[in-house]
């Protein structure tokens, strides 16, 4: 029970008379804050907890303190007139910065958050919660002020310190800072500029949201990144991409188009105009790992290629890396792209679409429980047979395309450290050419993904997967007609932490776990009338065991490195059935001597890789940047594909006894510089790949349903080389980027037997060997709602094998002598495309928002060749033929709508 107190004032000291029994000696010290009108810093430690009895008769402060803390191992400290600090004894006796006193002076006059002259004061932590290391680690997410949602790329940049951060791909970023005041700028292209004064005292959590301008640029960027982290980044080789940048690119019957907006950018290419995929640095179309989210892609395509399966109304961001890659990313040679899907809005419903030419997108978001549940929906279909039927070739006319695809995704934040998502995605494909073939193929798949904010040091994120890729080849009209099904499967588990040890130390670490099912192929009759047998071959299974670490540091202000190692342990196993052959090492159809039937879960063969990966930076100064990179990649899965454009029936093949795993190592080095304030980029990188174990084919192979498939394949070694000069210039009524790249790459595949041997042994080009490679993209900004966007690209044609003279034998006189392989090359490639956009008006509460896209590909028409083939009348010479895929201008009209 307390006593009534009386206090008194002797002279100028305030003395107290009072009494407490069973009193905690924090209640006390708040008693003494509201009564000495100052401020009282302590730790909430125990020892403040502590209850007791005290009696005080005319005692001052310091006299009522020193009774208080004896006994307790604290001590305390006066400061000016109006505040006192309590902490341990050893602490008090330490040197304290002057930071320190300033902001416990400057803390009497500052409030949690406020806003002066445009400026937010913002207090950061505790200053009762203040270490003795002097050290604050701050982290958040930087939000859109009306969404709600992430801003990826966001720039943090503390003036006094003269360095920044950037949020990551979630909206995150967490920074190191010493205690004391510091001036804050947040900028993003199409945002407010954010203007902030920190005064940091302890560990915290601090979210931020930006508004947008009221006049938006559609700005001609191709990174959402930080405008000098081309110079800054310690990895190189990496491009980023927008889904305003895509949306900015004139496009094949007006649909924005993510494979497509790659090959714009230097040392990506493709083997001709509508082939699936793309080549990254001499590597071969399954040499690219495609991920949307955690799935991988297995066929990127839509339409035979012209089209990709990506959404452009969802896609959060795309990163392509085709230098060195982190150590979370394996399991191919070349190069990954990774394709992130948004959220949908927490705070409104909203509908985004677009109507084309031949194909439609449509997509709704909205809240299920606001700030909290989102979900998203979107869709893409298309209807391009009425355009087939202009076209006067009775065989195209008689021919159909269609596609559609679905994705869905439900987030749900439980707070602001921990989210849940699940997504779905579905597509379909249906590709018929007159009665000759047909193609069938889809992709469903389902993903988990939690994300934990652990502390401001540590992030987790757990991801959970399953997906499956199907396809289908149809023979419907021979007498032979079949349809030969095939597909692959995966269950995937991943877990990646990132944790931030210093200020100057991020380290990311975790582990991967990967089970495959693998149907290599099924050919079923079509038809009573076929002579088809029909013939299942086993399903195959492996597993994917890995464990990978990579940490980036800044050792100076002048040097970082980034390091990291993947290890790798795959496994072929069981139930299965192996050949033998009289040698296992030059497997031959005619020296198969049996199989043997492996049990289930039993290792067929494993294989154990260790993948080391690391990337240097020297800022030569503050706008130039010197970088080098080494990393090895090793691949596992096959794609097993002999054409020179990959098809959806091109079947994956795991790494077995006959099969080993594919090697790369990759060397690179680039120049970095940039010019008035980071409005001109420019950047010229070289590269080195060797390459190990790669597979080969023999001539005429024959790769469809073949239980003998080994007998088909020969290994080799390659090498690719070349140079990528890039020139960007960001901003301005002007704008866009020239990429040149000068690229070689090569094979050689040098057996013991002669049927072992590719050209005598000697290295030839591969089938994706373009030397000479130039892009142009500018973008001309007439007003804030008129823009002109015109592409021209230039390449030289890809190799090929053709007949090089003829000889007789008896009667027969025009046998033809074919070249070595890919010894010559088909004519080289140019395009010239055109796009002008109508842009919304300027109001922000304007809820319906439309535009207008206007587009021709392949301005000029030209008739560029896919493939050069022959064809021999009679007994007569041979006829060289040119295969045009588009040999005309596409013009086509896009109408884009958004009710938000």
């Amino acid at each position: 029970m307390k006593a009534v107190a009386v206090v008194a004032q002797e002279g100028s000291v305030k003395i107290i008379t009072k009494s407490y029994q069973d009193k905690q000696i924090a209640d006390i010290l708040e008693e003494l804050e509201n009564y000495f009108d100052l401020q009282i810093y302590y730790l909430p430690a125990d020892s403040t907890i502590i209850k007791g009895d005290w009696q005080f008769e005319g005692n001052t402060l310091e006299e009522v303190l020193s009774r208080l803390l004896d006994r307790t191992g604290l001590g305390y400290m006066a400061y000016r007139n109006y505040a006192i600090v309590i902490a341990e004894k050893r602490l008090l006796q330490q040197r304290y910065s002057s930071d320190f006193y300033q902001l416990l002076e400057q803390r009497q006059s500052i409030t949690a958050q406020s806003i002066y002259g445009g400026v937010r004061e913002i207090t950061v932590g505790d200053v009762k919660q203040m270490n003795d290391e002097n050290t604050v680690r701050i982290a958040g997410k930087i939000r859109d002020s009306e969404t709600r949602k992430p801003i990826v790329g966001a720039t943090l940049f503390f003036s006094d310190l003269g360095r920044g951060v950037s949020t990551d791909i979630n909206g995150y970023y967490a920074v190191n800072l010493d205690v004391g005041r510091y001036d804050l700028t947040i900028n993003y292209v199409g945002y407010d500029e954010l203007l902030a004064r920190l005064t940091v005292f302890s560990n915290d959590q601090l979210d931020l949201e930006m508004e947008k301008e009221a006049i938006t640029l559609e700005e001609v960027v191709v990174e959402s990144r930080a405008p000098d982290q081309n110079v800054n980044a310690v990895l190189m080789g990496v491009e980023e991409l927008s889904a305003k940048s895509i949306k900015g690119l004139p496009t094949f019957l007006g649909e924005a188009d993510v494979i497509k907006s790659l090959l714009f950018l230097p040392g990506v290419s493709t083997v001709g105009e509508g082939a699936s995929g793309f080549n990254v640095r001499g590597g071969s179309v399954g040499e690219n790992l495609i991920l949307q989210d955690e799935a991988f892609i297995f066929n990127p395509s839509h339409a035979l290629g012209f089209f990709s399966t990506f959404n452009p109304d969802l896609i959060k961001g795309v990163t392509l890396f085709k230098g060195t890659m982190p150590a979370q990313f394996g399991g191919r040679l070349s190069s990954v792209l990774d394709v992130g899907i948004r959220d949908g809005s927490y705070q409104k419903f909203k509908i985004k679409g677009g109507l084309g030419v031949v194909s439609s997108r449509i997509s709704l978001e909205a809240p299920i429980k606001k700030e909290k549940t989102s979900f998203i929906l979107g869709g893409r279909i298309t209807y391009s047979d009425w355009l087939l039927n202009l076209i006067n070739v009775p065989d195209v006319q008689n021919s159909e395309v269609s596609f559609y695809d679905l994705n869905a995704r439900i987030s749900h934040n439980f707070s602001d450290k921990a989210k849940l998502t699940i997504s779905g995605y579905t597509s379909r494909d249906e590709l018929t050419f007159a009665d000759e073939f047909g193609y069938d193929y889809q992709t469903d798949g389902v993903q988990i993904n939690v994300r934990n904010v652990l502390n401001p040091r540590l992030i987790s994120s757990f991801s959970a997967v399953y997906s499956q890729y199907q396809s289908a080849l149809i023979d419907p009209e021979s007498s032979e007609s079949f349809r030969l099904d095939n597909g692959i499967s995966y269950y995937k588990f991943k877990e990646q932490f990132r944790y931030a040890m210093s200020e100057h130390l991020n380290l990311d670490f975790g582990g991967t776990f990967i089970k495959y099912e693998l149907d290599p192929g099924k050919i079923t009759p079509v038809g009573n009338a076929s002579l088809t047998a029909e013939k299942e071959l086993p399903t195959t299974f492996a597993r994917e065991f890995v464990a990978f670490a990579n940490g980036e540091w800044d050792l100076s202000a002048k040097i970082a490195i980034s390091a990291g190692l993947r290890f790798t342990r795959f496994e072929n196993v069981g139930p299965g059935v192996v050949n033998r052959y009289v040698n296992n090492s030059r497997p031959e159809e005619t020296t198969l001597t049996g199989t043997e039937n492996i049990g289930d879960g039993e290792v067929i063969e494993g294989y154990e890789r260790l993948e080391p990966r690391v990337s240097a930076k020297l800022m030569l100064n503050t706008q130039t940047s010197l970088k080098l990179g080494y990393s090895r990649t090793a691949q596992f899965l096959h794609q097993i594909s002999n054409s020179d454009a990959t098809t959806p029936i091109d079947i994956w093949q795991f790494s077995n006894n006959f099969i080993a795993p594919q090697k790369a190592d990759n060397f690179s080095v680039g120049l970095f510089r940039n010019f008035k304030n980071n409005q001109w980029e420019t950047s010229v990188e070289l590269y080195y790949r060797e390459t190990d174990r790669l597979v080969e084919y023999r001539d005429f192979s024959d790769l469809l349903a073949n239980d003998l498939l080994e007998t088909e394949l020969l290994t080799g070694i390659g090498k690719a080389y070349g140079a990528e000069l890039s020139i960007r210039k960001r901003r301005g009524v002007v704008n866009g980027w020239l990429a040149y790249t000068y690229a070689r790459t090569k094979r050689r595949v040098n057996g013991e037997l002669p049927e072992f041997t590719i050209s005598n042994g000697n290295w030839y080009r591969s089938n994706f060997d373009k030397p000479h490679d130039l892009t142009l993209v500018t973008n001309f900004e007439i007003n804030k709602r008129h823009k002109i966007a015109v592409n021209f690209n230039y390449n030289t044609g890809r190799p090929t094998t053709a007949p090089i003279g003829k000889f007789g034998v008896g009667n027969v006189q025009n046998i033809p002598i074919y070249s070595e392989r890919n010894a010559l090359r088909i004519p080289d490639y140019h395009r010239l495309d055109i796009a002008y956009t109508l842009s919304p008006g300027f109001r922000k509460d304007r809820k319906w928002k439309s535009s207008w896209t206007l587009s021709v590909y392949n301005l000029l028409g030209r008739r560029n060749a896919f493939a050069v083939f022959y064809t021999q009348p009679g007994l007569g010479n041979l006829v060289a033929n040119r295969l045009s895929v588009l040999g005309s201008a596409f013009p086509a009209i896009t109408y884009n709508f958004e009710l938000r």
